[in-house]
């Protein structure tokens, strides 16, 4: 793996790293100088061991929060204040060129956003004074007091959407792959919890198709086109539900597959499944048994995590067969690197980071936040 270190870098400046991608580091620091605020985007390559400042945006009203998405060529950049308009600023990777910046207006006030890509951004609000009649009318007809607008940057249009259980799905949980050719959307729709589900199915004795969870999956493309086309229905497909006999929850895609945790409440019994992207058969991977498990979304490897005394054991269980022993001191683990290196995280008054060689039994312990991608770890 390959540490690299840029605190002395960034001392004393407020850093919020974007991403890392193909040897740049992308970061945001918020500065304030004579009363005014504003954030700097820039890119920071390992190679030249130089930053290069990408765009800067200056509010011109107090507390505002920036919202970050990095696509395949972009980073966008939301700045909102909870208010009835937003920014968004398009910043090019490869020139890092400021290409797109713009005041939009809401219809109502903002609450969440989501990207579909570098170009396409959903926004979600809620009633404000001027709006009432509006979102009250929204809630009668789909049970929900948000509005959902996508706002198409390259063809600078906006459209309401219709099919509102997919845009609230889109919220909720998204995962974006790519198959066939093109781009899919995964969403999920489970209960947090599945005991808990399973304790309130119990309590209202609710009917086989009660409680439903899902996970669907639509073409980008398709969805994209049916809510500029204002249909109702964008037409996810369900690979796979669980009513109220059961629970499912999604936990990472598996090259063809999507890797699941499930739960059936007739035999109370719990395990990994997988289930082909497009729907087909489920096949049971790994039964639980009440142990716990470390899920490495990125990778798509499932571990079980066990303390014993002062030391911690880390199986890999599915898509790895690593065994490592790590001292229960590194505190929370977010990610096995080359089989090798166990990296943990700290977060309090101060941020630690971790560094644990199981084959050298060597520990180093950094006071930094961290970022990672792939074996590469960024100290800031």
């Amino acid at each position: 793996m390959t540490v690299i270190d840029l605190r002395d870098d960034m001392y004393k400046r407020r850093i919020d790293v974007i991403e890392i991608d193909d040897g740049v580091i992308y970061y945001a620091e918020e500065l304030n100088s004579r009363g005014s605020d504003s954030v700097c985007v820039y890119g920071y390559s390992f190679d030249e061991s130089a930053e290069q400042l990408m765009s800067c945006f200056v509010f011109d009203d107090a507390g505002y929060i920036q919202h970050y998405y990095t696509g395949k060529n972009s980073i966008l950049v939301l700045f909102e204040n909870s208010g009835n308009t937003v920014w968004i600023v398009k910043i090019d990777k490869k020139s890092g060129d400021e290409v797109y910046r713009k005041r939009i207006p809401l219809i109502g006030v903002f609450s969440e956003c989501v990207a579909i890509d570098d170009d396409n951004i959903l926004i979600y609000t809620k009633a404000d004074k001027k709006h009432k009649d509006m979102f009250n009318r929204c809630l009668e007809e789909t049970n929900c007091s948000f509005i959902a607008t996508l706002f198409d940057i390259n063809r600078n249009e906006r459209h309401f959407v219709r099919d509102f259980d997919t845009a609230m799905l889109i919220r909720n949980n998204m995962q974006t792959f790519t198959a066939k050719g093109e781009e899919w959307m995964l969403l999920s729709d489970s209960f947090d919890n599945a005991l808990e589900k399973q304790r309130i199915v119990q309590k209202l004795n609710c009917s086989d198709n009660e409680l439903e969870e899902s996970i669907r999956v639509i073409s980008k493309k398709a969805f994209l086109s049916a809510v500029r086309q204002k249909e109702e229905d964008t037409k996810p497909r369900k690979i796979v539900t669980a009513g109220s006999k059961g629970s499912i929850k999604f936990e990472c895609i598996c090259g063809d597959n999507v890797l699941m945790r499930a739960r059936s409440f007739v035999h109370n019994a719990e395990s990994y499944c997988s289930i082909p992207l497009f729907g087909g058969s489920i096949t049971n991977v790994l039964d639980i048994n009440g142990e716990t498990f470390f899920t490495d979304i990125d990778d798509g490897k499932i571990y079980s995590v066990s303390t014993n005394g002062e030391d911690i054991e880390l199986i890999g269980k599915i898509n790895t067969d690593v065994q490592i022993t790590y001292p229960v001191n590194i505190g929370k683990i977010i990610k096995c690197i080359d089989d090798r290196y166990v990296i943990g995280e700290n977060k309090g008054d101060k941020d630690y980071i971790t560094v644990y060689d199981s084959e050298l039994d060597l520990k180093d312990i950094y006071q930094a936040s961290g970022k990672l991608k792939g074996n590469i770890l960024v100290l800031y």
